[in-house]
């Protein structure tokens, strides 16, 4: 017997300075804690991010938007699912 199915999303993006990467941005939710997501930043190229920490903050931001909006989307689809349970 299958029990306790979850989905976990996984959002990764990065920032860019021309071709090179000099961030990478991440987020995971679980459908089981929505309320509860890890999010973070690795900085690949710390002479790109330095000479460009204002993009990257950028990008850091509109990357936090998105995934604060996909979490939204999963707490209201738990909520909605424990509505109909109850």
């Amino acid at each position: 017997m299958l029990d306790g199915r979850n989905r976990t999303i996984s959002l990764v993006e990065y920032s860019k300075i021309g071709d090179d990467r000099i961030c990478q941005f991440y987020a995971n939710t679980n459908s089981d804690a929505p309320e509860t997501m890890d999010m973070g930043r690795s900085i690949l190229n710390q002479a790109l991010y330095k000479a460009n920490r204002g993009q990257a903050m950028k990008d850091q931001a509109d990357f936090e938007t998105y995934a604060y909006s996909v979490q939204d989307e999963m707490i209201a689809e738990k909520n909605k699912k424990q509505e109909v349970t109850e």
